[in-house]
C-alpha cells in the first residue's frame, strides 16, 4: 500500500503542478493579449462597429415602422374611399329602383303607357 499511497501523492502533486503551470500560463496570454496596441486598438474599432450596427439597425426599425403607418393609414383611407363609392352606388341604385317603382304605380291603369314603358325597355 505503500507504493499507491506514493503514486496517488505523486499524481497529486503533478496535478498540483499543472494547474498551477496553467494559472501562470493563462494570466502571461492574458497580459500579452490586452496589453498589446493593435489588440486593443482592433477592440475599440469592435466596438465601433458594433456601435455603428446598433445605430443602423435602429434607424431602420424606426423607417420600418414609419413605412408601416403610412402603408397602414393608406389603406384605411382606401377602404373608407371604397365605403362611401359603395355606399353611393347603393342609394343610387336604389332611388332609381324607387323612382321605377312610382312611374309603374302612376302608370299601372293605363294600358297605352305600360306598353309603351315595356317597348321601350325591353
Amino acid at each position: 500500500m505503500n507504493d499507491k499511497q506514493t503514486e496517488d501523492s505523486n499524481e497529486e502533486n503533478l496535478l498540483s503542478k499543472l494547474k498551477k503551470w496553467e494559472k501562470t500560463i493563462l494570466y502571461y496570454i492574458k497580459n500579452l493579449f490586452f496589453k498589446d496596441e493593435k489588440t486593443k486598438e482592433h477592440m475599440k474599432r469592435m466596438e465601433e462597429q458594433k456601435q455603428y450596427f446598433n445605430d443602423e439597425v435602429k434607424k431602420e426599425n424606426d423607417n420600418y415602422e414609419k413605412l408601416s403607418k403610412e402603408i397602414e393609414a393608406e389603406t384605411r383611407k382606401e377602404i373608407n374611399l371604397l365605403e362611401e363609392n359603395k355606399n353611393k352606388i347603393i342609394e343610387e341604385n336604389n332611388k332609381k329602383y324607387n323612382d321605377l317603382i312610382m312611374y309603374l304605380e302612376s302608370i299601372k291603369n293605363d294600358k297605352e303607357k305600360l306598353i309603351e314603358f315595356f317597348n321601350k325597355y325591353t
